[in-house]
């Protein structure tokens, strides 16, 4: 059975560091996932998706995507996890 996705966040990698970033409140890439804008319905998710797109052309991250969130604001997807705990590790 899928998880439920509860939640979504636009991450990705700042392109000078390498380092995992997640997209703020503030309007910002962070560091801290605990940090990360949340979006909880379709308007956001939809709002996060043209972000990324928006955010790639400014040369400040590569590769940014959206993250679907389950229970306890975890990633659904095992890479995404592992890749966040790895990161949280560091």
């Amino acid at each position: 059975m899928a998880k439920q996705i509860t939640g979504s966040v636009l991450t990705g990698n700042d392109l000078r560091s390498g380092r995992i970033v997640y997209w703020s409140a503030d309007n910002s890439w962070r560091q801290d996932f605990d940090r990360a804008l949340i979006a909880t319905n379709e308007a956001q998710l939809a709002q996060l998706s043209r972000k990324a797109d928006d955010l790639t052309t400014q040369l400040e991250v590569v590769g940014a995507y959206v993250v679907g969130l389950g229970e306890g604001s975890s990633p659904v997807k095992l890479r995404e996890d592992r890749r966040l705990r790895g990161a949280l590790a560091a």
